[in-house]
């Protein structure tokens, strides 16, 4: 095994202990098409979305940040959305900003 596998093994077993612990500082949500990361400063949490984004998944999304938000102690959020593509509605987009967000406390 050479250091990158290693590293990439280490990765995995951290990953998969730190969620039983919700504790993750790894990224999340990564196979939904988006990952979630706490920047090194830890003074923010990174959103990063790729491919087709709907508001069922920017749903998901935020719930996790608040969440995370909420264990870490962080309240600033920055979301790299350069490789998504909006595929919803104006409406659905209309209703996640005004209804969704609001009922998610965001």
């Amino acid at each position: 095994m050479d250091k990158v596998d290693l590293i990439a093994l280490f990765f995995v077993c951290y990953d998969a202990q730190s969620q039983r612990d919700n504790r993750s500082w790894l990224p999340r949500g990564r196979a939904m098409g988006y990952e979630i990361q706490i920047s090194e400063s830890r003074k923010f949490l990174r959103v990063r979305a790729e491919g087709k984004v709907t508001v069922e998944l920017a749903r998901q999304w935020s719930a996790e940040l608040k969440e995370m938000s909420r264990t870490y102690g962080i309240r600033s959020f920055l979301f790299d959305v350069r490789a998504a593509k909006n595929t919803s509605s104006v409406a659905e987009n209309y209703f996640f900003a005004y209804k969704d967000a609001t009922e998610l406390g965001l």
